[in-house]
Parts: C-alpha cells; sequence; structure tokens
C-alpha cells in the first residue's frame, strides 16, 4: 500500500541509502488487521469509502514527507460473492483535484471485476492442479494394468478368465496367473483395505513379494506366512491384505490353497450322474498385515481338494459380492453361487461373462463402491 497508512519511525529515511530502497522498505511493510485504520475498517464492513479532501481527514495518516501525503483516496474491498479477497486503495489523482463520486463508482466497479479476475485465476489453476492430478492418475492407472497379466499359462487341461475394475482411477485388488513349473500353476487373488494411491502401492508390493517367495515354496501356506513376515512391520496398522494363493497340479489333478482372510472361492463339481454341486471352500488364516507372525503362522492352513474334468472354480474380492442395487440390497455370495450354479458347464470365459452380466442386471445404474476383480478356471 502506498502512501503508507501508518506513521513512519523517525529517521527511517536517513537508514537506507537511496529512494528507492526507502521506497521498497515501506511498501513491504504494510499490514492490518481488521478494523484498523482505513483499510482495516473498509475490510471489516466490506464497504467501499471516498475520501475527497484527505488532507483534513482523521481517518488519513500524513507524513512530513511531501511525496508521501495523501490529498483524496478511494479504498474499495475486493470480493467474489460476499466473501472479502482483497481491498483497492486509489490515492491522489493525477490532475491534483479530489476524486469525485464518478470516479468512486469507477473504482468500485474495477474493485469488482478485480474479485471475478482473481477468482477466476485460482479457479484456472485449480483446474490445472486438478488436470496435473488427474494425469498423474491416469499414468499410474495404465502402469497397474501393465502389472495385471495380460496372458495365462497355456494349457490342454485348463482354461482361465479374469476380471478387474477398479472403483477409482486405480485400486487395491491384485489377482495373478503364472506358471512354477510344466505341472504347476500359480494363482493368486487379493484385496487391500482401502483404495486409491495408498492401497495400490501396497498393493504392487504384496505382487512382488508373491512372485519372488512362490518360487522358494511349495506350500500356499508358507508363502503366505513368508509374505506376512516380510509386510506385517512395514504395513500400516490400519491396512491389511486378504488374500487368497493356490497352487494347480496338472498332474494330480488338484488345487492345493491357503486362504489369508479373503472370500471363499466356489467350486463347481460334476459328477457321473450328472448330477452338480456347488460349494465354499473353507479354510482358516488371518488377513497379511493384521497379527505378527506368531499368531499369523499357526492359523493358516493348506487346504488341498480335488479339481478334476469338468470342475469349475471362481475366485473373487468382496466388490463383487457387496455390489448393491437401488434399494441397497447387496449382491452376495448366494446369488453369485446360483449363477455358477446354472452355467458351471461353461467355458471359463463364457462363465466369466453370465456372472459379470448378472452383477450388472442386478446392480442397474448404481455406481460401484469398490474395486471389482474376478478369475474364473474351468478343468476341461
Amino acid at each position: 500500500l502506498f502512501p503508507p497508512q501508518r506513521k513512519l519511525p523517525a529517521g527511517i529515511s536517513a537508514k537506507l541509502a537511496t529512494r528507492a530502497q526507502f521506497l521498497e522498505n515501506i511498501l513491504k511493510s504494510e499490514t492490518f488487521k481488521m478494523g484498523e485504520g482505513l483499510i482495516g475498517q473498509v475490510a471489516q464492513s466490506k464497504r467501499a469509502q471516498l475520501i475527497a479532501d484527505a488532507m483534513n481527514d482523521p481517518r488519513v495518516i500524513q507524513h512530513d514527507d511531501h511525496a508521501l501525503q495523501v490529498r483524496s483516496i478511494i479504498v474499495a474491498p475486493v470480493l467474489f460473492q460476499g466473501e472479502l479477497i482483497a481491498v483497492l486503495a486509489v490515492a491522489n489523482p493525477a490532475d491534483e483535484l479530489a476524486f469525485t463520486d464518478t470516479d468512486f463508482s469507477l473504482v468500485e466497479s474495477l474493485a469488482e471485476q478485480v474479485g471475478l479476475a482473481i477468482h477466476n485465476s485460482d479457479s484456472m489453476q485449480l483446474q490445472i492442479e486438478k488436470n496435473r492430478i488427474d494425469l498423474d492418475l491416469e499414468l499410474a492407472s495404465n502402469i497397474q494394468s501393465l502389472l495385471l497379466p495380460s496372458q495365462f499359462p497355456s494349457s490342454e487341461k485348463v482354461e482361465f478368465a479374469a476380471h478387474y475394475t477398479a472403483a477409482q482411477k486405480i485400486g487395491g485388488d491384485l489377482y495373478e496367473i503364472f506358471s512354477i513349473d510344466e505341472t504347476k500353476i500359480g494363482v493368486a487373488i487379493a484385496d487391500v483395505s482401502g483404495k486409491g494411491i495408498s492401497a495400490s502401492i501396497l498393493m504392487a508390493i504384496c505382487q512382488t513379494n508373491l512372485r519372488h517367495l512362490s518360487r522358494q515354496n511349495s506350500s500356499p501356506a508358507d508363502v503366505l506366512r513368508a509374505m506376512n513376515r516380510q509386510m506385517h512391520s512395514a504395513m500400516r496398522r490400519d491396512m491389511f491384505i486378504t488374500i487368497i494363493y493356490a497352487i494347480i497340479d496338472l498332474e494330480q489333478d488338484t488345487v492345493t490353497l491357503a486362504r489369508a482372510g479373503h472370500e471363499c472361492p466356489l467350486l463347481y463339481h460334476g459328477t457321473n450322474d450328472n448330477t452338480t454341486s456347488v460349494s465354499p471352500i473353507r479354510s482358516e488364516g488371518m488377513a497379511l498385515g493384521m497379527v505378527p507372525p506368531e499368531i499369523f503362522d499357526i492359523t493358516i492352513k493348506d487346504k488341498t481338494i480335488p479339481f478334476s474334468q469338468d470342475d469349475a472354480l471362481i475366485l473373487y474380492t468382496d466388490g463383487v459380492t457387496e455390489c448393491v442395487n437401488a434399494n441397497g440390497e447387496e449382491y452376495t455370495s448366494e446369488r453369485l453361487l446360483e449363477t455358477l450354479q446354472s452355467n458351471g458347464t461353461d467355458g471359463a470365459q463364457a462363465i466369466l461373462d453370465h456372472v459379470m452380466d448378472s452383477i450388472h442386471r442386478f446392480s442397474g445404474n448404481e455406481g460401484q463402491l469398490d474395486d471389482l476383480t474376478l478369475i474364473a478356471i474351468k478343468h476341461r
């Protein structure tokens, strides 16, 4: 604010080497509280003031330096939608006459335009920042999609299909299908508590550990024990990972799995008398990161089940069963079981398509609240 609206300390001009330093020091020193002086009063009342004869008005501070005298002044609040942004002060007309009502109206209009311009500038900066964040998230989403398998192991006995949709641009679900050796295939599905960037980073760490440790351990339970030991101390207390890791043995026609707090997979099984059954595969285990190794290690166990010709297996995250419709009802594992019961004779991709169609018909136009991941495995 210039000229300054406070009395200057005695001798300040003598301490500064040049007139430019003097003016710069004054310009940096002016701050006002709400209600303090003419500037603070206008800021507090949000009403403009015209003081035509400032030389004789006690509200205007005058200085001994002639160059700093205020002859006439208009002070107007800069507002947007009633919110104070700044105060605009205009002093000393160039023609050395007093400001008029016309000048006053002009400054008020100028203050209004300034308020709109500042708001638009702030909005534009926010939009630029939002666009930058959206671009970063889009890049992160693309990177995350590269981490998920695009091709599945080739097998004459078993076929796979998978679907993943994040509730946000990046998510916290994971699935993996990879060859362990010529006769074994590893399958995993996992869900990090929460969504967004923190969940996706933790999931990437989980995926790296899974790939590494699955090469060192033949038991799914041992793999998850090792993962919990590595990740427990590094995870926040409010975060955990539910996961199923399974090994399909193509020679023995079995599936051995360990379940760490995840939703129970569903097994479709056909018999020689043309009857079928669908049942959940239950096993003990707590989520990764939830408890220390001494508790986790004793609770998780391997479970081996027959997986023979015409059988089908579905693994899924809670985004499937907790999908809601317009009435707030959840899809539930019972509906998933019924869908598998009706379509279990189909191939893996057809089973997955039937499930996704069932979910979409159930939920209608309701938005997706959680990441949704589904794996269908069919024994030919």
